[in-house]
Parts: structure tokens; sequence; C-alpha cells
């Protein structure tokens, strides 16, 4: 026998793992994953900061400062927000982590009525680009 296995066996490891039974590891392993799933999920909802608009204006031009997550459900307040206009408004998208489809749509749409779109990031762009151009096709 190898002098490993003879400290193994000579040592109190081995009957201490013996003491557990397969099912009660499988539930610690269940609960650690999910208490580890639960933290991601707790953390992730943190950093998704809700939408947030700032609106500045000097009198020629309006600018919506927005920040954080935008959802399609936050088109109807920002859209609220624009009182139907679309000359010299702005959309200072800098601060902005992520958005949904429906989101880049408005953006495009706005954008063909004139609102400008700036610091947009690379990402929103190209899908805004992208949504563009699939709009356009099912048209032709």
């Amino acid at each position: 026998m190898s002098l490993l296995i003879q400290l193994i066996h000579g040592s109190e490891v081995l009957p201490k793992i013996r003491k557990f039974r397969f099912s009660e590891i499988i539930a610690q392993m269940n609960s650690f994953i999910f208490n580890v799933l639960n933290m991601v999920r707790r953390l992730h909802s943190a950093n998704a900061m809700a939408l947030k608009i700032v609106k500045q204006s000097d009198g020629a031009r309006t600018v919506f400062k927005l920040s954080g997550r935008i959802r399609s459900g936050d088109i109807e307040g920002l859209r609220g927000q624009m009182d139907g206009h679309a000359e010299g408004i702005a959309l200072d998208l800098e601060e902005v982590t992520l958005v949904d489809v429906d989101v880049v749509r408005f953006f495009g749409i706005c954008e063909a009525k004139g609102v400008e779109l700036v610091r947009c990031s690379p990402y929103i762009r190209e899908w805004v680009f992208r949504e563009q151009a699939a709009a356009d096709e099912t048209k032709s």
C-alpha cells in the first residue's frame, strides 16, 4: 500500500468523509448554487439602474440626458416629456447602459423625425442602423 493511502486510512479524514450521504452532499450543493445565483441576481438588479431623465434647455435646444436602463415601458414617459416636438431636441445617451429592441426602434423613429442622438454608444448606434435597414426592407 502506498504511503498516501496509508496516511489517508490512518488519519481521521476518511471517517469524516464517510459520514456524509450522497443525498446530503447534493442537497448542500444545490443550496450553495441557489444562494450564489440569488446573489448574482440581486447584484445584477442593483446594477441595472432604472431610467433617469434630466432635461436641460437653453431656449433653442432641449437636451434629455438619459442614464441607466431603458425599457419599452419607459418610451411613453419619454415621449410625453418631449411634448411631441422633434426639432431642437437631442437625446444624450452617454450614460445609457441597456436598451431593448422597442427602445432602439423608438430611437430610429426619433432620429428620422429630426431628434439628434448625442454620445450614443457604438452598439446602440449599430443596432439603430440595423433596425432602420430592416424597416426599409419590409417597406420595399
